[in-house]
């Protein structure tokens, strides 16, 4: 399947936060970038792309939205399946870049207050959902060096808290996985971004107040949390540089050196 002459970006977990901010940034930085994205609540998804399209630079821009469950591991495969289908029958063409934001929130921020079903729940969509989605996506894009992949993390995975061991098991399995996804996906590239303290809907949940913010906030070299346009742009960074696979990009506000 032939590419486009244009960007085609789609976006798993974009209807808000850093999936939402990244597609905004695509289509004012990428080439005539168009956007699909992928989240569960069609709701929200529509409210993002009327955003999107309201903020687009390009008038002819392709914005859309595929509603789908990245999350259950007994159907990924075929849940995955769909969703790529459906997005290059949106583009008409096949994908150029895959950014993946998405991930269950886990019940509790330690893991030993977690059950495994608990567990498996967070891993479906932040471990085998990324990971099942590249490996079925590369029959699905454009088969260049100027293509990518790019997957997320958290610093946590390099400063544990008390108690995390199980998630941070989980969380850290990014690292040596996508170096193997770079060198299976070649040419296409596979990059993650390590993350720190952005104000997204995460922080809300382990941070509901002032004060909880503040103790993320210090932990950074800034003594400040990030936006979420600032964390767009590890993303956008990955899309660009097209001599840059199987890299780990920091967007953590110096929390990694203090």
């Amino acid at each position: 399947m032939a590419s486009s002459a244009r960007a085609n970006v789609l976006v798993v977990g974009g209807s808000s936060g850093i999936g939402l901010a990244t597609a905004k940034l695509a289509l004012t930085n990428l080439p005539r970038a168009n956007i699909v994205l992928v989240s569960t609540n069609e709701e929200k998804l529509q409210k993002a792309v009327a955003e999107l399209k309201a903020t687009s630079p390009n008038e002819d821009a392709l914005i859309d939205h595929v509603v789908g469950d990245v999350s259950r591991i007994a159907s990924q495969f075929n849940d995955m399946e769909a969703i790529l289908k459906a997005a290059v029958a949106r583009f008409q063409s096949t994908i150029d870049h895959i950014i993946w934001t998405a991930g269950a929130y886990p019940h509790a921020p330690k893991s030993d207050h977690l059950t495994n079903d608990d567990i498996l729940e967070v891993a479906g969509a932040r471990l085998f959902g990324p990971l099942t989605l590249v490996n079925l996506g590369k029959k699905y894009m454009t088969d260049s060096r100027k293509s990518s992949v790019t997957l997320s993390s958290g610093i946590a995975i390099y400063k544990p808290r008390p108690g995390s061991g199980r998630l941070i098991g989980i969380m850290s399995g990014f690292e040596s996985a996508v170096r193997a996804l770079a060198v299976d996906l070649a040419p296409i590239r596979a990059n993650f971004v390590v993350l720190g303290p952005f104000r997204t809907a995460m922080l809300d949940r382990f941070a509901p107040d002032e004060a909880a913010i503040k103790a993320y906030a210090d932990a950074t070299l800034f003594k400040s949390v990030g936006e979420v346009d600032e964390a767009a742009e590890a993303y956008l960074a990955s899309m660009r540089c097209s001599f840059m696979t199987g890299s780990r990009i920091d967007s953590d506000g110096g929390a990694l050196l203090c």
